[in-house]
C-alpha cells in the first residue's frame, strides 16, 4: 500500500495530476480497486446483508470488514508483520506528507498519531473507528452497531473477502 493509495479519496478528480508520477500512479490503481470493488458481485452480495439496516452505507461497512479480515491476514499477503509494515508506513508517511495540500497532511497525521492501520484487527477498535465516521455524520447512521452483525455473520463475512480479495490479486 502505498501513501497515495491511501489519501487517494481526498483527491477529486483529475487534481492528482498536479503531483509527481508516483503519487498519481497510486491514485489511479485506488480508482482501479474502487471501481472493481463497485463493481463486484462479492461484494454487492455482502452488502444485501446489510442493506436493509445501513442502506448506502452498506458498501462503507463492508469495505471496514474487509479492512479487518485483511489485518487479521496480513501475514498471508505480505512478508512483513503488520505491527512493521505500519511502523515503517507511518514514518515515511509523514516525511512525505508535504506532498499534499493541508487538509490532506492533517489526515496523515491523524491516520499516524491513532495507528488506524492496526487498529482493524480489534473488533472493538474496529467499532471506535466506526463510531468517529458516525459522529461526522449529520443523522444517525448507526454504523458502530453494524459490529453486531460482523459478530453473528463473520465467518460469512470472512469466506466472502477471501473470494474478493484472491480474485482482486489475481486481477491487479
Amino acid at each position: 500500500m502505498g501513501l497515495s493509495n491511501l489519501v487517494a479519496d481526498k483527491i477529486k478528480g483529475k487534481q492528482y495530476l498536479q503531483y509527481p508520477k508516483k503519487v498519481q500512479q497510486g491514485v489511479l490503481l485506488h480508482r482501479k480497486i474502487d471501481s472493481l470493488t463497485d463493481s463486484s458481485p462479492i461484494v454487492y452480495k455482502a452488502t444485501q446483508i446489510l442493506f436493509p439496516s445501513y442502506r448506502h452505507f452498506s458498501k462503507v461497512i463492508i469495505d471496514m470488514y474487509f479492512d479487518h479480515f485483511l489485518s487479521n491476514n496480513w501475514e498471508k499477503y505480505h512478508q512483513q508483520k503488520l505491527h512493521v509494515f505500519t511502523e515503517n508506513f507511518s514514518d515515511y508517511a509523514l516525511a512525505n506528507k508535504t506532498l499534499f495540500p493541508p487538509n490532506i497532511q492533517r489526515f496523515i497525521e491523524r491516520l499516524v498519531q491513532h495507528q488506524w492501520l492496526n487498529k482493524y484487527r480489534d473488533l472493538d477498535d474496529l467499532k471506535l473507528i466506526l463510531l468517529q465516521m458516525e459522529q461526522r455524520i449529520p443523522y444517525n447512521s448507526n454504523l458502530s452497531n453494524s459490529v453486531t452483525e460482523l459478530k453473528t455473520n463473520y465467518h460469512y463475512f470472512e469466506g466472502l473477502f477471501f473470494q474478493f480479495f484472491n480474485r482482486l490479486n489475481s486481477i491487479l
